[in-house]
């Protein structure tokens, strides 16, 4: 059975400054599914939509608990490895994504998405992901509230999303959306 999952994003992740990561944001579609492909699971039909550098393998140290991956952000994903404590924002002049914005009830920006068929060899299929935001802690609860989706859609799934897809990223035990005014130190 095949799955269609897209990883849209509408933020930029920061890390801690003991991060000892290096980011390559000169990748293929077929580099981005051999970082999605997994144990148990095939993954096809790469479709990257993000602007610029927006996107790239992280490899190394860090809090995160993921030695390896992908990331996605709204501005350059080099500045994802730099210090935690300088401020990294850059603009993309990107467009936001259309679930993303259902999902929050707000308008969205410079998303990064990654969309893929993925046949899982299994009954389960798992992603392990982190979210982190430039824009904590100085922006939580104003209009800017970068958030983060899983969009999982193919047969027998019909939620409210794009090709009747179903969000599965939620704040754990929750339907609420992972965001800044979400996840901060205040709130989950």
């Amino acid at each position: 059975m095949i799955r269609t999952v897209t990883l849209p994003l509408s933020f930029c992740l920061s890390l801690a400054v003991s991060a000892q990561l290096t980011i390559n944001t000169d990748l293929s579609q077929a580099q981005v599914a051999d970082l999605l492909e997994g144990l148990g699971v095939s993954v096809t039909n790469v479709v990257i939509d993000c602007p610029g550098v927006s996107m790239g393998q992280f490899s190394g140290t860090s809090e995160l608990g993921i030695s390896q991956g992908l990331v996605l952000t709204t501005g350059h994903a080099a500045d994802v490895a730099g210090d935690a404590a300088a401020f990294a924002s850059t603009v993309m002049q990107g467009a936001g994504d259309p679930d993303l914005t259902v999902y929050t009830g707000l308008d969205t920006y410079d998303a990064c998405a990654v969309s893929f068929d993925c046949i899982p060899y299994g009954d389960t299929l798992a992603f392990n992901f982190a979210f982190g935001s430039e824009e904590y802690p100085e922006f939580v609860s104003s209009s800017f509230n970068d958030v983060f989706g899983i969009f999982m859609s193919g047969p027998g799934i019909n939620g409210p999303f794009t090709n009747n897809a179903e969000n599965i990223a939620w704040v754990p035990g929750t339907t609420v959306p992972v965001s800044i005014n979400n996840v901060n130190g205040g709130i989950n």
